[in-house]
């Protein structure tokens, strides 16, 4: 079965704790806690689409510590750069995507090093084996 599918959900209090843990404004805080309280009705069931999305980017910052501080950083000085007056307005189409990518292609990489996504992949690769070919 796939992983994402069948990963717990966080109940509201779990959310709540790890959100008072971050080092973020309050406001910061106050918007996740609206994210997480999101839900949507589809059909004849609620569907709590934001404790959804903050289960998976939680289960995802702890899988992958590497590729998430990577991303973060390419994407602060993707902003770094479009900030600059006309210069930033050039050069921020341009160079954004790929600082995104470096900072994501660094984060796997060490995250391959590491072993915590080396495993995951391993993983994956033997759920694709047939029983004889081994």
């Amino acid at each position: 079965m796939n992983d994402v599918m069948m990963m717990k959900t966080v109940t509201r209090r779990e959310i709540a704790e790890k959100l008072d843990r971050l080092a973020v404004s309050a406001d910061v805080k106050l918007l996740m806690t609206r994210l997480a309280d999101l839900t949507m009705k589809v059909g004849n069931a609620i569907v709590e689409v934001g404790r959804r999305i903050m289960s998976f980017v939680f289960e995802t910052v702890k899988l992958f510590p590497h590729i998430t501080l990577g991303v973060v950083v390419g994407f602060t000085m993707w902003w770094l750069i479009g900030s600059a007056a006309i210069l930033g307005a050039l050069l921020g189409p341009i160079i954004g995507p790929l600082l995104v990518a470096f900072g994501l292609g660094v984060g796997a990489m060490a995250d391959v090093a590491d072993g915590g996504l080396r495993a995951r992949v391993e993983k994956l690769a033997r759920s694709f084996e047939t029983p004889g070919q081994g």
